[in-house]
């Protein structure tokens, strides 16, 4: 199928050597959205084929942009959205291999804008994980800011990626110290809504097979790593650190 109004972006290759995988190339394109060249594209570098177009889609900035399993089968998921200062504003997608929506969803409990870009990944219950930050009134005196200021609160969820069901949530802010983060506080940052302070910054989320989360948070200061463990425990408490992790039981 093809339609003369798709204008995926353009590819210039300035070497073909030997030696490249027999692979395709999936690409998110940042950019505005008035270019009309930021779709998602994948494309085919075999020798042969040399960035051959296979697919573009018309979803503005995407981000995450992979196959993953679904009910057994290989999917495509991304996000997309608006792109705003280091962070997204948007929902996720999910292709078959026909390239057709199986489904589109959002972040549950929060507006349909708020899903971040920093992570979309499928857990092995064929659930899914989506980090959503949203600004929160927040005292920030401990740390030399001001009584009445706010902060980036840092969610993440497990959704049910059929029905939109919310299964597990996690905030930062109440198991996480704003004092606990490398990140400095200037003096403009934190006194309004639209300039929180960031001190926590999700980028990564995983999900293993005892139920337990792994959290990559890259403001934060354990031992100059940032990663972080958080189990899926009755109690929802930080019970002990090492090294580089918390465990959450």
């Amino acid at each position: 199928m093809s339609n003369a109004n798709e204008r995926p972006p353009q590819m210039q290759i300035n070497k073909n050597e030997p030696g490249l995988a027999d692979e395709c190339v999936f690409l998110g394109m940042d950019g505005e959205p008035t270019s009309g060249q930021n779709w998602s594209t994948i494309r085919d570098f075999s020798q042969e084929s040399m960035g051959t177009l296979v697919w573009t889609g018309n979803y503005t900035e995407p981000f995450n942009f992979k196959t993953q399993s679904y009910k057994y089968q290989p999917v495509l998921t991304f996000w997309s959205g608006v792109l705003e200062d280091g962070f997204g504003r948007g929902s996720y997608y999910v292709l078959n291999q026909s390239y057709a929506e199986i489904t589109h969803f959002y972040a549950n409990r929060f507006s349909n804008d708020t899903g971040d870009i920093h992570e979309f990944t499928f857990t092995s219950d064929d659930t899914g994980l989506i980090p959503i930050y949203h600004t929160i009134p927040w005292n920030l005196t401990e740390t030399g800011g001001i009584e009445n200021g706010w902060v980036f609160e840092n969610t993440f969820q497990e959704i049910n990626i059929k029905t939109g069901e919310l299964i597990f949530e996690w905030n930062a802010s109440t198991h996480v110290g704003i004092n606990e983060s490398y990140n400095s506080l200037p003096e403009d940052v934190g006194r309004a809504e639209d300039s929180p302070r960031d001190y926590f910054r999700i980028n990564f989320i995983e999900k293993d097979t005892g139920g337990d989360y792994l959290v990559s948070a890259r403001a934060m200061d354990c031992n100059q790593f940032q990663e972080t463990l958080f189990g899926n425990g009755a109690t929802d408490n930080i019970a002990y650190s090492v090294l580089d992790s918390l465990i959450l039981t």
